[in-house]
């Protein structure tokens, strides 16, 4: 006798064993509906894994809501049917960074050849131990090759930085804090040779700002002794090149310091006395100097009028003792 199944319903298990205190977000819709049905609005922190077909993890990530169903648009992975998507949650966002880097270092990178996993960071905050290839970096280059960002971005990315470098955690980190000898060697060795700005001029509406806002950044500062005696120590023995101090000369050429510009000059060098050393270098130097046309005519003017000087404080001086004597 045939039986009626119509009333009859089908139920299948997972046969996981579900985790102790662990939410289990069966899809991506009810994850992201989750909390406007509850009117919770704290984000949920997990990390999750991306699993093959024969169960070994080819990702791992950290995420909240519905991170973990979605494309990945920085590196197109694609996530796999639902049923291969593991995820643990954390109730603090740093656990569940941890968690990541722990995973990811546990079943190691394919590109590094450590692991079976496709991630191309070691996970956490940031993209920190990220290989990117000559292509990616050309590709990168000439997407955002003039590209200007809006004022209003600009004005939240200060406001935002602002923020993070006033807090005192940030503050304690960053005072004090040098690179190690390798780091310093690293950033040398990858700098030297750069053409990166190699005839770039800034434009007349950015010479201004700079202008305007550099003596906003220096006034008043003072470098220390010790690194004072570091500048004169790279800067000592380093002799430019006759093409460099030709462009140096030209640009100086014809140029005549303002009355305050020379008045502070003075000022700054009075009481000042050379040392042997350094009035024997200033010697060397002039010697065999032919000067200019113009730089002989301004000696001549410039001894002709302390002459005058000179002449005009003998008469003063002779008038003031006749004066006395009668």
């Amino acid at each position: 006798m045939e039986q009626d199944k119509s009333h009859q319903t089908t139920t299948t298990l997972d046969p996981r064993p579900e985790p102790a205190n662990q939410e289990v977000i069966p899809n991506r819709r009810t994850m992201q509906n989750s909390f406007s049905e509850s009117g919770d609005s704290s984000p949920i922190f997990y990390t999750y894994l991306w699993l093959r077909g024969d169960g070994t993890p080819y990702y791992v990530g950290k995420g909240s809501n519905g991170r973990a169903y979605e494309k990945h648009e920085h590196n197109g992975m694609q996530p796999p049917a639902a049923e291969r998507v593991i995820i643990q949650g954390f109730e603090l966002e740093e656990d569940a960074f941890f968690a990541e880097k722990f995973l990811i270092s546990f079943y190691g990178r394919k590109d590094l050849g450590t692991g079976c996993l496709r991630n191309l960071t070691d996970g956490g905050e940031g993209t920190s131990g990220v290989i990117r290839s000559s292509e990616t970096l050309a590709r990168m280059s000439a997407v955002r090759r003039g590209k200007t960002r809006s004022p209003e971005a600009r004005a939240k990315t200060s406001a935002s930085l602002l923020v993070t470098f006033s807090l005192p955690e940030v503050r304690a980190k960053l005072i004090g804090r040098k690179a190690s000898p390798e780091t310093r060697a690293k950033i040398g060795a990858a700098l030297l040779g750069n053409q990166y700005a190699l005839g770039y001029k800034h434009t007349p509406e950015t010479r201004a700002k700079l202008s305007v806002a550099q003596p906003k950044t220096w006034l008043g500062r003072k470098h220390i002794p010790e690194t004072r005696a570091k500048m004169r120590a790279v800067a000592l023995g380093r002799a430019l090149s006759p093409k460099t101090r030709a462009k140096i000369g030209a640009a100086h050429r014809g140029k005549t310091n303002s009355l305050e510009t020379r008045a502070k000059i003075s000022a700054s060098n009075v009481g000042k006395i050379m040392s042997p050393e350094a009035r024997a270098k200033i010697s060397a130097a002039r010697l065999g100097t032919v000067l200019s046309p113009l730089s002989l005519r301004r000696r001549r003017e410039k001894m002709k009028n302390k002459k005058s000087e000179y002449v005009a404080l003998y008469k003063a001086t002779v008038s003031q003792e006749q004066v006395c004597q009668m």
